[in-house]
C-alpha cells in the first residue's frame, strides 16, 4: 500500500510531457549548426544513461525488500523523469537545426 501511495503522485507527473525551460529554449536558440551537433550527442547519450540506470533501478526494486526496494522505485521514477528532459531537449534541438537548416 505504501509503495502505490508513494508511486501515484510520481506516475501523475511521468504522465505529463516533459518540457524545457526558457532558460534551455534561449540557449539552444542560440546555438550554431556545430554547437548544436555537439549538445544533440550529449543529450542523446544523457538519456540512453538515464533510461539504463532506470532500467536497472526496476530490476532492483523488484529483488529487494523494504526500504531498499522503496529507495530503488524512487531513483528509477526520477531517471525516468531524467530520461523524458533529455529526450525533450533532443527534440528540440533536432528541431532547431532543421530550422537552421544544419
Amino acid at each position: 500500500m505504501k509503495t502505490i501511495l508513494i508511486s501515484l503522485p510520481i506516475a501523475a507527473l511521468l504522465s505529463g510531457c516533459a518540457s524545457l525551460s526558457d532558460r534551455q529554449m534561449t540557449r539552444f536558440n542560440s546555438m550554431s549548426c556545430a554547437q548544436l551537433d555537439v549538445a544533440f550527442d550529449y543529450e542523446k547519450d544523457g538519456e540512453r544513461k538515464a533510461g539504463t540506470r532506470a532500467f536497472l533501478n526496476s530490476v532492483t526494486s523488484l529483488t529487494t525488500k523494504g526500504r531498499e526496494s522503496t529507495n530503488a522505485e524512487l531513483d528509477s521514477f526520477s531517471d525516468q523523469l531524467d530520461e523524458d528532459e533529455h529526450r525533450a531537449a533532443k527534440n528540440y534541438i533536432r528541431e532547431q537545426q532543421d530550422r537552421l537548416g544544419c
